[in-house]
């Protein structure tokens, strides 16, 4: 007989996590023809219904969880202070009871996987691709554990899917040379043949980590885009300089306040966003009188909307004139995005020209809109701020 094996009395280490690596973003259009526009169409929609599977069931294992005895018993034990012993004890419970329970990444991810096995969706969608989509509604869900979001929505055909990405450059959604490579499909990229700072250029000498497919609809068309996430940092040009020091900026509900060592401004917010609040509650009125005329049943005598039976919905018709409708409201909302983010850009670069080390204040730039209504609505965009500055790569101290 075999000697039985002893084990040693050394104990596991947790390994540190992960130091996170620089990269940025490479946005570029793809040519498609009407064929892989439909193929490309088929397999958004594939994403969409798999991501609905897996919201649902990662909801389901939340609420499953919240209800446990031992999640009740575990909240009722003392937090302490972050690194106590208390906290480090009461984070392992919540830990254990998240792994039984099966409300982790992989387990989402391997429910993804078993979705798509089961059904057509397999013939459209790839693995890596698929365990992609188990994290984003992984990650939807846990922003409403942590009470950093509100309860994740289905998306509906309307409201449909808007990129799909890789987890890596290997298999998958992959960057070849001058094209993107996805199951069969070879989509080639239009490149800007003057690109006077080399942008392009400079940034696919550098490898590509993995790449996300974009859809985007820009005047009632139907346009595709890749997005390369490069390792490294992107290219400074020339007529944006950075300064080396300190710089603060104070936000208001329609202003912005910018002070550092050497300089300082006092501007309006965003002030080439056009105002297109009139042309966007017309479009609303005359979407909710559509509304209601195609759905007289819906509605109580009073106007407001009937509140449905237990287990049942109301079912709503929508005329091809509201369609129309709300891809024009869609399109304004895009065009004001898309103002908001050359203007925050614009604002972010200058202020960077004054510090690198920018300071703000701590303040909900989300809550913006709902506290001064029309005056902050134009230049705001959620945490818009702090996210521009960020992705100027400059260290925020807040």
């Amino acid at each position: 007989m075999s000697k039985p094996r002893i084990k040693s009395g050394k104990t596991k280490t947790r390994k540190a996590p992960k130091e996170k690596k620089p990269a940025f973003v490479l946005e570029l259009p793809l040519v498609a023809n009407p064929h892989e526009s439909r193929v490309l169409a088929v397999r958004f929609e594939a994403g969409r219904q798999l991501y609905n599977a897996v919201l649902g069931e990662a909801l389901r294992r939340l609420d499953r969880m919240k209800q446990s005895r031992s999640w009740q018993a575990t909240r009722k034990m003392p937090k302490g202070e972050l690194g106590s012993p208390e906290q480090k004890a009461r984070a392992a419970e919540f830990s254990l009871i998240t792994k039984t329970i099966g409300f982790t990444d992989y387990d989402l991810q391997a429910y993804a996987t078993q979705c798509k096995n089961a059904c057509w969706i397999g013939d459209h969608l790839d693995a890596h691709t698929t365990q992609k989509i188990g994290t984003r509604a992984f990650k939807a869900a846990q922003r409403y554990q942590f009470c950093s979001g509100g309860r994740p929505r289905f998306k509906a055909k309307w409201r449909a899917l808007e990129s799909i990405e890789g987890k890596s450059n290997a298999a998958g959604l992959r960057w070849r040379d001058d094209h993107l490579e996805w199951s069969g499909l070879k989509l080639k990229a239009i490149y800007n043949q003057k690109d006077p700072h080399g942008i392009q250029a400079f940034a696919l000498q550098n490898p590509v980590k993995y790449c996300r497919l974009v859809r985007r609809i820009i005047r009632g068309k139907t346009l595709w885009f890749v997005q390369l996430v490069i390792a490294g940092f992107p290219k400074w040009k020339d007529k944006n300089p950075i300064r080396q020091g300190k710089s603060a900026i104070d936000i208001g509900p329609s202003t912005i306040a910018a002070v550092s060592e050497t300089d300082a401004f006092l501007d309006k917010f965003c002030a080439n966003v056009p105002n297109l609040q009139k042309a966007i509650r017309r479009i609303q009125r005359a979407m909710d009188r559509s509304k209601r005329g195609s759905n007289p049943d819906n509605y109580n005598k009073d106007g407001t909307i009937k509140r449905p039976a237990p287990g049942q919905s109301l079912q709503w018709v929508f005329t091809n004139g509201y369609l129309r409708l709300r891809a024009r409201l869609r399109e304004l909302h895009r065009v004001l995005a898309a103002y908001r983010r050359t203007e925050h850009g614009k604002l972010a670069n200058r202020v960077v020209a004054m510090g690198n080390t920018v300071m703000a204040e701590q303040l909900s730039y989300k809550a913006f809109p709902r506290m001064f209504g029309k005056s902050a609505r134009t230049g705001h965009l959620g945490n818009s701020w702090i996210t521009c500055v960020t992705r100027l790569k400059a260290p925020v101290a807040r």
